[in-house]
């Protein structure tokens, strides 16, 4: 890792060039919208970027009885769409998990100021986590930052945490490399490297996985890979490739997240991040859950425990231990014991062989040792702590939060409707659905999530259809999210 004392990055003056422009108006989506209408979010403020613009931001304190001389900051990156209003519900269960929060918008981005741009983002970005920094100190906490990216905010965070002090800990949901996204939506349509095709838990239930081919040219290998390393090459993004960014992280802990029904992002990125960094890492890929707003949607309390255990081990705990179960393979066959200091607890074991992944779900009692079958003796297994869980046995069952329970009803399937008629650029048949859904009077957070869809449909429809857009802003308005608690 390079050892910088202050938040630097180069920075170009001027306009951006060409390229850079192409790539903002082809890759980011910002919009000026708030989506948090009736809520309290936080403390509002503005800071200067090195570039000029004026960026807004938000403190969000914890929800915790912790004294704020013991809560760590986290800094949220955002994705490339939206503006930080619009992913509430990340920055909502890293407050809920009694961390303080600083969120802003890049430039372009929501109120800050000036235009969306790439090349300027990392600028951004290093701006905010000195504002964090300034946070911390005025509220008398001496530890290191912690950082949360998603989507294009996770290359960000992965990034910043590899090249500049103060950084203590890194999680990102949606990573991304450049080169293999190119290359996949030009072989075969997918945005991503795809090569486990046989998934299935230990006892043969098979875990499905969607798939959204991106239309238009499809081109044989060799070219294909060319036409990534060119778009890499031209890309002008210092974080463009997740991978390297995380073997640089040194001893920096790493939490990485994926839906393995994640239509959009394959999650072998995810996983191959995860291999190439060091330790200490952990990785959760979430069975039945797709992109982002899935996972804060059908997991949210495991999600929450997920992340106040990472950060507190990361940021709090002087000494942690993080490889707290033996592992010890025996040709075929893998035996798993816990410390004996430790309560038992639930495990998600991943036995990855070639194409193949296998999900197990042990449940550990310590000086108690499980005996687990596997693929083959070359098998690659990782195991991941679970929290909100229900014991059965020797195994468990993920505990249905009542978010959870609302999502997997009819409420839940009009929304993941509206999002594939959304992804395939539909507006009649997502009009019809919000309008069912209003007069339902969803609660909290999915009168949030009808607002997205709202914006979605809207900016879709401005050009075609200028009546359903209107509607969609209507709709958008009688949305109001009443109640994040």
């Amino acid at each position: 890792m390079t050892e910088t004392e202050g938040f630097k990055a180069p920075i170009k003056e001027g306009r951006p060039s060409i390229i850079g422009r192409l790539y903002a108006k082809a890759l980011l989506f910002p919009d000026d919208r708030d989506y948090l209408e009736g809520l309290d979010g936080g403390e509002e403020l503005y800071f200067d970027s090195p570039t000029g613009r004026k960026l807004f931001g938000m403190r969000i304190p914890g929800q915790c009885d912790a004294d704020s001389s013991n809560r760590p900051t986290i800094v949220f990156f955002h994705g490339n769409s939206g503006n930080l209003t619009s992913h509430w519900l990340y920055i909502d269960l890293l407050r809920q998990s009694g961390w303080d929060v600083f969120a802003f918008d890049y430039g372009g981005f929501g109120r800050s100021t000036g235009k969306a741009c790439v090349v300027e983002m990392i600028s951004d970005a290093l701006a905010a986590c000195e504002e964090a920094k300034k946070w911390n100190r005025e509220k008398g906490f001496s530890g290191l930052l912690g950082l949360f990216g998603l989507s294009v905010g996770s290359n960000l965070a992965l990034w910043i945490a590899s090249r500049v002090k103060g950084i203590g800990a890194v999680a990102v949901e949606g990573v991304q490399i450049q080169r293999e996204m190119i290359r996949g939506i030009t072989v075969d349509g997918l945005s991503g490297p795809r090569w486990i095709e046989n998934l299935s838990y230990s006892d043969g239930e098979a875990i499905e996985r969607e798939r959204f081919r991106f239309p238009g040219l499809r081109l044989p290998e060799p070219f294909a890979g060319w036409m990534g390393k060119m778009a890499e090459l031209t890309y002008p993004f210092p974080g463009k490739d997740a991978s390297r960014s995380s073997q640089a992280l040194d001893k920096i802990p790493l939490f990485v997240s994926h839906g393995i029904s994640d239509r959009l992002l394959p999650f072998e990125t995810a996983l191959r991040v995860y291999q190439e960094a060091p330790s200490p890492k952990r990785i959760w890929l979430i069975p039945h859950v797709g992109h982002a707003q899935d996972p804060a949607l059908c997991v949210d309390e495991e999600y929450r425990a997920q992340i106040q255990h990472f950060y507190h081990q990361a940021l709090i705990e002087p000494n942690p231990v993080w490889d707290e179960v033996q592992v010890e393979k025996q040709d075929d066959k893998v035996n798993l014991s816990l410390s004996s200091s430790l309560a038992g607890r639930a495990y998600c074991l991943l036995d990855l062989y070639n194409d193949q992944m296998v999900l197990h779900r042990p449940f550990l009692e310590p000086g108690v040792s499980h005996k687990i079958d596997l693929l083959n003796p070359e098998s690659e297994l990782i195991l991941t702590p679970m929290f909100s869980v229900e014991k059965s046995g020797s195994t468990w069952q993920p505990k249905p939060s009542e978010r959870s329970k609302i999502y997997s009803g009819d409420i839940g399937s009009t929304l993941k409707a509206l999002s594939s008629k959304l992804h395939d650029r539909q507006i009649e048949g997502p009009r019809d659905l919000l309008s069912g859904l209003l007069k339902t009077n969803p609660p909290f957070p999915f009168n949030f999530l009808a607002r997205l869809h709202c914006a979605r449909l809207e900016d879709l429809a401005k050009k075609k259809n200028p009546q359903i857009a209107q509607e969609a802003r209507t709709y958008f308005n009688q949305l109001m999210p009443r109640s994040s608690s």
